[in-house]
């Protein structure tokens, strides 16, 4: 099984991709920059942007999508403004540009790794982006 990891650069991306390797699973991630992950297929791309999407997801079995842009996670700490606002481009767009590529090839499986209680937390700019793509996975 040939199994698409978005995300497959972070903390919790390269340890679903140590976990599918150590099941014996092919691997092909998805990533602006490739990784150093040996024995993983590195597709050039970004979900921000759809580049790379489409060869991506073509010949996979499965996607599971733990890519997310959380700029307060890239910084380390959170501004008073991440409160406020969270960009679309790869928790939205980017995962209804990969779940359309997704359907488009006729992938089985389609893993979206989110946050528990979401619903719970709606007042958080980034929370609520989360819930918006994860009502965008439960629509197809």
């Amino acid at each position: 099984m040939r199994v698409l990891v978005t995300g497959g650069t972070g903390h919790l991306g390269h340890a679903i991709v140590s976990g599918l390797r150590g099941e014996g699973r092919r691997v092909r991630v998805l990533a602006r920059r490739p990784g150093f992950h040996p024995g993983v297929e590195w597709i050039a791309g970004d979900l921000a942007t759809g580049a790379g999407i489409d060869d991506a997801v073509a010949g996979v079995d499965a996607i599971v999508h733990a890519a997310t842009n959380s700029p307060a996670a890239r910084r380390g700490r959170l501004r008073v403004a991440d409160l406020v606002h969270s960009p679309a481009d790869v928790d939205l767009d980017g995962t209804r540009a990969l779940l359309a590529a997704a359907e488009a090839a006729a992938v089985a499986r389609f893993v979206h790794v989110s946050i528990a209680g979401l619903e719970h937390m709606k007042g958080l700019a980034y929370t609520r982006r989360k819930l918006e793509a994860e009502e965008s996975c439960g629509a197809r």
